[in-house]
């Protein structure tokens, strides 16, 4: 197996871990997202600590999706292939998008090959 691929894991972990505890001690509140019904969620976490697929919605560490529906927050890394036309939610650390990457709020570092999804005022940290 490549090397790359056994970090991966690890590398979930550790942003995991480094931005959980900052997640946790915010004063916000998170935007409710009271009517969402998720079409599929595999939390594969232990009180939300660990990796999320699908529409899950609190995550610490790494959640990978299709699209950014139901995500209340995500403290580590978001991944996802295409963002909600209407973002909700809170990305606290990285956030990687393919073509773009979207969410109501982001504190941290959002990267995505095409464009960023969201209001500038709600952005914390940097762009590309």
């Amino acid at each position: 197996m490549p090397c790359f691929v056994r970090r991966v894991p690890l590398l979930f972990a550790v942003v995991g871990l480094l931005s959980g505890p900052t997640a946790l001690a915010q004063s916000e509140s998170v935007q409710q997202i009271e009517d969402c019904d998720p079409w599929f969620a595999l939390p594969l976490t232990v009180h939300d600590v660990g990796v999320g697929i699908g529409d899950t919605e609190h995550t610490i560490g790494g959640r990978v999706n299709f699209g950014d529906r139901c995500l209340q927050s995500v403290s580590g890394v978001n991944a996802t292939l295409f963002p909600s036309f209407s973002p909700t939610g809170t990305v606290n650390g990285l956030a990687l998008g393919l073509p773009m990457t979207g969410s109501a709020r982001l504190r941290g570092l959002g990267v995505g090959l095409g464009l960023f999804f969201g209001n500038a005022g709600d952005v914390r940290g940097a762009v590309d």
